[in-house]
């Protein structure tokens, strides 16, 4: 060959589809950002208010009294939940035994 990139023969016979086929597809995004935008709108816009009254009515839990929170008594055990995520006895320990966290070694000891 003297250098020149010849194109097969089916390539040259396809540009004309290729050219129909990227006018198509640019139509199609067009369209499909037309439906987008459309949407977005029905998001934003306010909706109507209804033309009928809506309908309320009294259930059995309406006329149950709630009921009320009893007194805490004196005598009642107190607990206390503390919880670490992630941290392990092999990191705590340590930390306890060298005054890092004084405050919960005390905890701990009472």
């Amino acid at each position: 060959m003297n250098g020149r990139r010849v194109a097969p023969c089916y390539t040259r016979g396809m540009r004309p589809l290729i050219r129909a086929l990227r006018g198509v597809v640019l139509v199609l995004i067009a369209a499909l950002l037309l439906l987008i935008m459309y949407d977005m709108y029905d998001l934003v816009r306010q909706p109507a208010a209804p033309d009928y009254q809506p309908v309320v009515r009294e259930t059995a839990l309406d006329a149950r009294p709630m009921p009320q929170p009893k007194p805490c008594s004196s005598d009642v055990e107190r607990l206390l939940v503390v919880g670490w995520d992630g941290v392990g006895w092999d990191r705590l320990l340590p930390a306890l035994g060298t005054a890092r966290l004084p405050n919960l070694a005390k905890l701990l000891r009472s």
